[in-house]
C-alpha cells in the first residue's frame, strides 16, 4: 500500500488484511483538498501498542468531510501527492508538477489534461486495484492502461499508413508525442549539503525542455533491491556514468529490458544520484534526511541512517545509482510531434535518437546522406535525359 494513504507509517509485510485496512486514510484520496498529508499534520499521534506502533487521528471537521466527499477523486487530489514527490514541484515524476493544477491547462502542457480528463480516466481502479505499470514503479494488479485503448487508428492517409506500418512496431506512442520533459531534477548529490532558504538540502540539478533518454523496452526490468526475504543483497558496482568523480562505481537501480527483436523504443528520464555506501555489506546506506534537513550535518544523517538499518559507514565511501523514470505524461498537439527529420538525417547533423547505442549502427544516417546527395543528381540526370530526347 502506497505511503502517502497510511494513517503515518507504511504498512508492514506481516500485517493481516484488516490491520492493514485499518491503517488506511480513506480522505487521501476522497476529500477534496484533503491534501494527501494534511490530516496528518493536523493530526494526533496515537500509541497503538507497547512496541512503540502508532497512527495520526486527523483532526478535520465532520462538516467539511460530509461536503467535499468525491466518488471519483480528481486530478487535484493525485497531484496533491504525485506532483511533489522526491521532495520538491515535479522534480521527480516527468511532466508531473504543480502545473497540471489549475483548470486552464493548456494544450502546450499536457492535452489530456487541457480537456478536462482526470487521472483515473486513464489509471482506472477495479475494487480499488489501479492499472498502470513502468520501469520505475512496481507491479500493479489491474490490466496497464494503454494508448490504443482509446487511439485505434490515430494515423491517416499515405502518412499515417506509413507509420502505422514502419514506426509502430517498434516505437511507441511516446517516444514521438512526447518529444520533451517540461521540468525536472536530473541528479542530487548527497555529498554536498547546501542552505536552500529554509532548510538544508543535498545539491540537485533541475533543468527544463530536457530531450528525454531512450532505451528499447518489452515491458519487463531490472532492478536491484537492497535486500531480499530480509537478506542484504550485495550489489554489483559498475563503471560509473562519464563526468562522474569521486564514487566506488554505480550501481543500476531499475531500468528497461528489451532489444528490438521483442521491445519498443521509449522515452525515459534518466537520473542518477551519489549516495553513502557500506564497503562491508557493500549496499547502499540510507540516509535519514530530517538530520540534513534540520542541521546540514551530513555525517550524522548517514551514521543515523547506517545505525538504523544495521550497516556500516567509513565516513567517505559513496556510490553513483542511476534509475530511468518512464515517461507518459505530457502528450502535445500532434503539430508538435517529432517529425521524420528529428530522428532521420544525415551522418553530419545531430540526431535525436541515437541510432548507434540502439543497435542500428551507423548505417541510417549514411544511407540518408547518400540519398540527400545522389537523388538530386539522379533527379538532373533524368530531367535531362528527357530534354534531350524530346529535342531529337
Amino acid at each position: 500500500m502506497c505511503h502517502g494513504v497510511s494513517m503515518g507509517k507504511p504498512s508492514r509485510p506481516d500485517m493481516t488484511f484488516e490491520e492493514a485496512a485499518a491503517d488506511i486514510d480513506c480522505l487521501v484520496c476522497h476529500l477534496a483538498g484533503y491534501g494527501g498529508g494534511k490530516g496528518v499534520k493536523t493530526g494526533l499521534k496515537v500509541p497503538v501498542n507497547e512496541n512503540g506502533t502508532w497512527h495520526y487521528e486527523a483532526k478535520i471537521n465532520l462538516q467539511e468531510i460530509a461536503s467535499k466527499i468525491q466518488a471519483k477523486p480528481s486530478k487535484d487530489v493525485c497531484l496533491l501527492c504525485h506532483a511533489f514527490s522526491g521532495g520538491g514541484d515535479g522534480v521527480k515524476r516527468p511532466n508531473l508538477s504543480s502545473a497540471l493544477f489549475t483548470k486552464k491547462v493548456t494544450k502546450d502542457i499536457d492535452v489530456h489534461m487541457a480537456a478536462g480528463m482526470d487521472c483515473v480516466d486513464c489509471h482506472a481502479f477495479r475494487n480499488h486495484k489501479v492499472g498502470t505499470v513502468g520501469v520505475d514503479t512496481f507491479s500493479r494488479e489491474a490490466k496497464p492502461v494503454s494508448c490504443t485503448d482509446c487511439h485505434k487508428h490515430p494515423h491517416k492517409g499515405l502518412t499515417g499508413w506509413f507509420i502505422e506500418h514502419f514506426h509502430t512496431k517498434h516505437i511507441a506512442c511516446q517516444t514521438c508525442h512526447i518529444p520533451v520533459i517540461h521540468k525536472s531534477e536530473l541528479h542530487r548529490d548527497w555529498r554536498k549539503i547546501e542552505f536552500e532558504g529554509v532548510k538544508w538540502g543535498e545539491e540537485r540539478e533541475i533543468k527544463e525542455n530536457i530531450i528525454p533518454a531512450y532505451r528499447w523496452w518489452n515491458g519487463k526490468r531490472k532492478l536491484y533491491l537492497p535486500a531480499i526475504d530480509g537478506k542484504l543483497n550485495q550489489a554489483k558496482l559498475e563503471k560509473p556514468d562519464e563526468g562522474v568523480e569521486g564514487v566506488l562505481g554505480k550501481i543500476t537501480f531499475t531500468e528497461p529490458v528489451g532489444n528490438m527483436e521483442d521491445g519498443k523504443i521509449y522515452p525515459f528520464k534518466y537520473h542518477y544520484a551519489i549516495v553513502p555506501y557500506d564497503t562491508k555489506h557493500n549496499v547502499p546506506i540510507p540516509i535519514k534526511v530530517g538530520i540534513i534537513f534540520a542541521t546540514g550535518d551530513r555525517d550524522k544523517a548517514i551514521k543515523a541512517g547506517a545505525k538504523a538499518a544495521g550497516l556500516y559507514w567509513d565516513g567517505k565511501s559513496f556510490v553513483e545509482i542511476s534509475r530511468y523514470f518512464q515517461l507518459n505524461h505530457g502528450v502535445l498537439p500532434k503539430e508538435k510531434a517529432l517529425h521524420c527529420l528529428d530522428c532521420h538525417g544525415p551522418w553530419w547533423s545531430e540526431h535525436r535518437l541515437p541510432l548507434v547505442e540502439l543497435g542500428y549502427g551507423h548505417f541510417p544516417a549514411i544511407a540518408f546522406g547518400l540519398g540527400m546527395i545522389f537523388t538530386p543528381i539522379i533527379l538532373a540526370g533524368g530531367a535531362y535525359y528527357i530534354y534531350r530526347k524530346k529535342k531529337s
